[in-house]
């Protein structure tokens, strides 16, 4: 009779082992963002990014007034920046999941020539079309 109990305590306690296992597995996102990404004052490009963990997460991406979401489980979240910005600018990822968030920064960088002379800048020295 001991056995019969033993056996039937096992069972819940296995499915127990392998539900939260299963659980547990998931990873809190620790992402990255593009470095020295440098764009033209007012032309729209991509911001990617990219995740060690690819389990359904949730990218927010936050500059200036504006705010964009995308939800990904590839480990990779893409953002489309319509229209632009017009200065350098600090942008800012939080990811969610649900076993934790990781939050990164990065500065977009925009040249702006003002007047002839010598640029100085860390960024790339590509002039953008349209600007002297």
């Amino acid at each position: 009779m001991i056995v019969l109990k033993f056996k039937n305590l096992l069972k819940p306690l296995l499915l127990f082992f392998l539900f939260t296992g299963a659980i547990y597995s998931q990873v809190s996102p620790t992402i990255t963002l593009p470095t020295d990404k440098t764009v033209c004052s007012s032309s729209g490009f991509t911001f990617t990014v990219t995740d060690v963990q690819s389990a359904t997460t949730t990218y927010t991406l936050n500059f200036g007034t504006a705010s964009l979401v995308e939800v990904s489980d590839t480990g990779q979240a893409t953002f489309t920046i319509v229209g632009g910005i017009v200065s350098s600018t600090l942008f800012t990822v939080v990811a969610e999941n649900t076993i934790g968030s990781n939050t990164a920064t990065a500065t977009i960088l925009v040249p702006i020539l003002g007047s002839t002379g010598t640029i100085s800048t860390t960024a790339s020295l590509a002039i953008c079309n349209g600007e002297a």
